[in-house]
């Protein structure tokens, strides 16, 4: 009778067991993918699929270290030790501490990225704050920008490689053409932008070669351009714009002369190829204003000679004075033919004279 029982209570058993599995849910798909992908988790750790068959359970467990490694763990230096450099680093025995660093002078800062986009762009930002320096430019903040000038500039012994110095040429270029346009459109500080120049050309000899490249340039912009013998409109537009800077340009060259930078010859050349122009130009109608603006370019130069006492600044005087004798003579004498030779322009060419003279 207790088989029977039993029979039934098992059968019941099953009955509910079956009820209730029919009351369970059907597993993701997500679920049953993640249970598929653990196929071989077991493999991995030596473990038989025909393990749920045997009755040996598996051994899941983590492993333990052995004690040899374990010793070798405990014989690792301490924090605190005095050897526990890394041997990966060379001469790590001989730094005990910063301050026994040696110190170390900034020098220019070179940026990782070699393309030249990148060093394009480099540059940009660079000459962008520089300008914004230069626009601070006066004599109460002049030792603080050449230091800063300085600093960016580098130094010229570090410089190994063709890239470094063709990146610094570059760099020195487009920063004269900065300093340049600075002084021409602003006056009043063409002898602290020539002190500057002078100061930095002391240590980095490359911004002469600039300096005297730029010269040449100078000389251009005296010509006066015809549309028609442009190569092209684009160069034409750009020499009209670079007239602006012609008084400028001439007091700046000056002030550099002056400070021994630029060469005797070179101002020499300028003021020759200013009184060439003024010949060619005083004899063809509606010059006037051309003719006076020529004039006060040579009159910006004769100021800056002024009145120096120097044996330097009076050999100066003298041989411009020799120069423009002939076309000062051929200009008085013949009124009649330099008809854009206005009476202004005349008196400011005696002006010129007696400068020169040192009266």
């Amino acid at each position: 009778m207790s088989e029977i029982v039993s029979t039934k209570s098992k059968i019941q058993i099953i009955k509910d067991y079956l009820v209730m599995e029919s009351t369970v849910c059907r597993p993701s798909e997500d679920v049953i993918k993640k249970i598929a992908s653990l196929n071989g988790l077991l493999e991995s750790h030596g473990v038989s699929q025909a393990w749920r068959s045997s009755d040996k359970k598996p051994d899941l467990r983590v492993p333990r270290f052995s004690s040899s490694r374990v010793d070798s763990f405990q014989s690792l230096p301490s924090i605190n030790s005095t050897n526990n450099s890394p041997s990966g680093f060379k001469n790590s025995k001989s730094v005990t501490s910063l301050e026994s660093l040696p110190s170390r002078t900034p020098t220019k800062y070179v940026s990782k990225y070699k393309s030249t986009e990148a060093q394009f762009v480099e540059d940009k930002i660079l000459n962008t704050i520089i300008l914004s320096k230069l626009n601070k430019f006066s004599s109460s903040t002049y030792d603080e920008i050449r230091e800063f000038l300085f600093q960016i500039l580098g130094s010229q012994d570090a410089l190994q490689t063709v890239q470094e110095k063709k990146n610094t040429e570059d760099f020195v270029k487009e920063f004269m053409s900065l300093v340049f346009k600075k002084a021409a459109s602003e006056e009043i500080f063409c002898p602290l932008y020539a002190k500057l120049l002078t100061e930095i050309s002391e240590k980095y000899p490359i911004i002469l070669d600039e300096m005297n490249k730029l010269h040449e340039n100078y000389l251009e912009i005296f010509e006066e351009c015809d549309e028609s013998m442009s190569k092209n409109y684009e160069e034409f537009l750009q020499k009209n714009r670079e007239k602006k800077y012609r008084q400028g340009y001439s007091q700046f060259l000056a002030e550099l002369t002056s400070l021994k930078i630029l060469s005797v010859d070179k101002l020499m050349l300028i003021y020759n190829k200013i009184f060439t122009q003024i010949l060619s130009n005083g004899k063809q109608e509606n010059k006037v204003v051309l003719i006076e603006q020529y004039i006060d370019c040579i009159l910006r130069i004769t100021k800056v000679l002024r009145n120096k006492q120097e044996q330097f600044y009076v050999d100066i005087r003298k041989n411009l004075l020799t120069n423009i004798e002939v076309p000062l003579t051929e200009i008085s004498n013949n009124k009649m033919i330099f008809i854009s030779i206005s009476p202004k322009t005349r008196f400011l060419l005696m002006d010129i004279q007696d400068y020169l003279r040192g009266i």
